[in-house]
């Protein structure tokens, strides 16, 4: 009968050493786990050719990649129609932004060239309406028709005044309001065929 209780008391023992072997390990197991975890680090570069981000019915509605000028930023509609585009011009170099109607359609952009910056605005036909830029001189605004034609011109001339020119919408000049090289103001109105008509100084 002794005999009998020592046996079920070593098996006793065993099963308990077992269980703490067991916890022991399960222990260093997770340390492992998490210390090696806690080794990881965010990456200081994340390198791909293009990255793309979709809506929840999978289209693309963001991407970032590389084109023959640089990188571009372009962001899509739900409809998957560009609205804006950002990024290096191909042709000079420099930034340009683009906006897009709803249906990918450009109305609007900003672009660099040689003199600085270049702002053109489309109407609903897609026809450049008005242009903001720099020119030699200084600033320089045109408008013009729904079919391209100049109408007026608004910017600076090269006496450093200002100088208001307004058109037929065919490219010829019918009117200038301006300042002259000695600092006065000069009015010019010309004929359909571009003929200088009157013209308006101050009096000596």
């Amino acid at each position: 009968m002794q005999n009998e209780e020592r046996i079920n008391g070593l098996e006793t023992q065993v099963r308990t050493l077992k269980r703490i072997v067991y916890g022991f390990g399960c222990v260093l197991l997770a340390g492992i786990v998490v210390g090696a975890t806690s080794l990881q680090t965010v990456p200081d570069v994340i390198q791909a050719k293009k990255f793309e981000v979709v809506n929840d019915e999978g289209k693309v509605v963001a991407s970032f990649y590389a084109n023959m000028g640089g990188g571009m930023l372009s962001v899509s509609n739900k409809d998957g129609e560009v609205v804006v585009g950002l990024g290096s011009d191909e042709v000079n170099g420099g930034g340009v932004l683009g906006i897009n109607n709803k249906d990918g359609k450009i109305v609007a952009g900003i672009h660099a060239d040689e003199n600085g910056g270049v702002a053109r605005v489309l109407n609903n036909t897609f026809t450049e309406v008005v242009v903001i830029s720099a020119n030699a001189n200084g600033g320089m605004v045109v408008t013009s028709n729904d079919k391209g034609g100049t109408l007026v011109t608004l910017g600076a001339n090269k006496s450093e005044g200002g100088l208001i020119t307004s058109y037929s919408g065919k490219g010829v000049a019918l009117a200038a309001f301006g300042a002259s090289p000695d600092g006065n103001g000069v009015a010019v109105t010309y004929d359909k065929a571009g003929k200088g008509i009157t013209s308006i100084t101050p009096a000596p």
